[in-house]
């Protein structure tokens, strides 16, 4: 994951998966909280 300027590209749009995962429409991949951790600060997981 890196921040990167807003293309429009499929690999910046995402999809709201199960239990609050975020999933990448061009590579099918999942961002996702541990734990369901919504604490401020918390890592993402791939």
């Amino acid at each position: 994951m890196h921040v990167a300027a807003c293309s429009g590209g499929g690999n910046q749009k995402w999809r709201q998966g199960n239990f609050g995962s975020l999933i990448n429409q061009a590579s099918g991949r999942c961002l996702d909280l541990p734990e369901a951790d919504f604490t401020n600060g918390r890592q993402l997981q791939i």
